[in-house]
């Protein structure tokens, strides 16, 4: 059983006398449980779609942890995503319990390993130590707990944690910032010709 992100979808019928039509489907949009906290309404039309279409897509990216997108190798746990977007779901949605609960599962592989990797649960993708932009979503996202609900006790759980990413990221950086951890760079930087692929990543350690 999986579940899979998509905006359009292919009905093959061929040479099965069947006529297809759009009552032969059903998409169904879950996600975690977490309630909506913000209402937004704008004069703007094209402002009101946006905020629809990144309610609706950090929703698809709710389940149990917030993940990166809701297909292909990109439903997992990845912490990039998390970091940049930590803020606008605490804003967006009740998540207090939620993150709550993640940091507390980014903060045990750091425990055992003696460092953050690039994905929670680290499983199948990312290294480890992470990327410096990646390992972020740890005081991001505890950060966002206690500036948007006042919880201050996921920052409690999570500080010697941060505290040993820091000491570590600041090892990195006395090497020589050309030696930091930064594998991903621009993770997505846009194509000198429109529909050409990525474009040029910039050159290490500038990141995303």
């Amino acid at each position: 059983l999986t579940y899979h992100g998509f905006r359009f979808v292919e009905i093959n019928v061929t040479n099965s006398g069947v006529r297809p039509a759009a009552a032969m489907l059903t998409a169904l949009h879950f996600h975690s449980g977490v309630a909506l906290r913000t209402h937004a309404h704008f004069n703007s039309t094209t402002l009101n779609r946006m905020q629809h279409l990144a309610v609706s897509a950090q929703q698809s990216n709710l389940q149990t942890i917030p993940t990166d997108c809701d297909q292909r190798d990109e439903r997992l746990g990845w912490m990039g995503d998390a970091s940049l977007s930590s803020e606008s779901m605490a804003l967006n949605f009740e998540m207090a319990p939620f993150f709550s609960w993640w940091v507390r599962h980014v903060v045990l592989p750091e425990q055992r390993a003696g460092a953050l990797p690039d994905v929670v649960p680290f499983v199948r993708y990312g290294g480890r130590p992470a990327d410096v932009s990646w390992s972020a979503a740890l005081p991001s996202v505890a950060h966002a707990v206690c500036d948007v609900y006042g919880d201050t006790e996921t920052y409690r759980e999570a500080a010697s944690a941060i505290a040993a990413l820091v000491d570590e990221v600041g090892v990195e950086a006395r090497a020589g910032l050309g030696k930091m951890r930064t594998p991903y760079g621009d993770w997505c930087p846009p194509p000198a010709r429109m529909g050409k692929g990525q474009g040029r990543k910039p050159s290490p350690p500038l990141t995303s």
